[in-house]
Parts: structure tokens; sequence; C-alpha cells
């Protein structure tokens, strides 16, 4: 088990967080437990302690793949997002600490 901190300063101009260190970060992880805070200094900042276990090698990395979905595939993607914003949402975080897009697609794809 490891655990990882990671610090995302407030994008002023784009009036957001930019989510894609941890959405980077989550790709090959299997994350345990996810603790955030919000603090400001010079500026916001949302910092995130995620305990993780790395994921074994994989051929490609999810982050690489391309996905062509299906009508059928992208009905299935448009429930599992659903269902993980709501679950986001009831929890306070954003839906990508539960699970990047990219991880959903690869998990909507039909074999």
């Amino acid at each position: 088990m490891e655990i990882k901190i990671l610090t995302i300063p407030f994008d002023k101009e784009l009036s957001v967080f930019d989510s894609e260190l941890i959405e980077n970060f989550i790709l090959n992880k299997e994350v345990v437990a996810i603790k955030s805070e919000f603090f400001t200094a010079d500026k916001p900042y949302w910092t995130f302690a995620i305990k993780y276990q790395p994921l074994e090698k994989i051929d490609k990395p999810v982050e690489e793949k391309e996905f062509n979905l299906s009508k059928a595939e992208e009905k299935l993607f448009e429930t599992i997002r659903n269902c993980r914003n709501e679950r986001a949402s009831a929890e306070g975080f954003p839906p990508y600490i539960i699970a990047a897009n990219k991880q959903l697609k690869s998990c909507s794809v039909i074999a």
C-alpha cells in the first residue's frame, strides 16, 4: 500500500481545478482511499491524499487506447458515468476521484 499527496492549484482563468494530474495518476492504480482538503494561501488549492496499490503492468496504458464505442457501448458508458456522478455528488467529491472517463470507457467495451 502506498500514499501519494497531490496538490492542485485553482486556475483563475478557467475558474476550475485542473483534474488532469489526478486522472493521469490514478489510471494504473487501485485507489483504496482518498482524503481531500481545500485550503488557500496566495490562491485556492485542493490537496488529495491518495492511498493506492499499483496495478500490474498492462501492455498498453489506458490513456493511449482509443475508444470507438458502438451505440450499445456508448449507452453503457453513459449509464456507468451517470452512476459515478451521482455517487461522487453524494460523497461530496469530484467524479474523477472514483474513476476517470477513460476508465469508464474501458469498462464499457463489450468483447
